[in-house]
Parts: structure tokens; C-alpha cells; sequence
């Protein structure tokens, strides 16, 4: 099992694999009372996309996140002389 993350532009990325070529199912309807089947839910949820993609010795789920630019800090140098 392994995991990451990666940036592209607006968008992150969060993928988990394992070893398992079972596809994850979301459950619908949500049952709060379920012992089991929330965490697409939450995915689904949270995130703007996600999937599974099949690999070899099993699969990788991804997620997609929109993030925010980082705001722009203004510049600290001097830009003219005070008189």
C-alpha cells in the first residue's frame, strides 16, 4: 500500500493503492447506522472527482481537491523616496 500527493494548478490530488483489484463501491442510499461504506461517501462529499485506477498488483483510488492560489504578498522593498 502507498499513498500521495501532487499539485496541479488548482487541483490536488490524493491517491492510496493497494494490493486489491476489487473496485471501491459507494453506497447509496448514506446510512448514518451502518457500520460500514462511509469513506466515499465522504469522498464524494468533499472532493470535486475521484476514481479508481486498475494497475497490475491492484489499484489506486484517487481523489481531486480544488485549492486556492496562495494569496499575493506584497512586495517589502522600497518603492520610492519619502521626502
Amino acid at each position: 500500500m502507498g499513498g500521495t500527493l501532487a499539485r496541479w494548478g488548482p487541483r490536488l490530488r490524493i491517491a492510496a493503492g493497494d494490493g486489491s483489484h476489487d473496485a471501491p463501491r459507494l453506497l447509496w442510499p448514506h446510512l448514518p447506522a451502518r457500520p460500514f461504506g462511509h469513506g466515499l461517501y465522504r469522498v464524494e462529499r468533499l472532493t470535486g472527482r475521484w476514481g479508481v485506477t486498475a494497475r497490475s498488483d491492484g489499484k489506486t483510488v484517487w481523489a481531486e481537491l480544488r485549492v486556492p492560489r496562495p494569496p499575493r504578498i506584497p512586495s517589502t522593498e522600497p518603492t520610492g523616496l519619502i521626502s
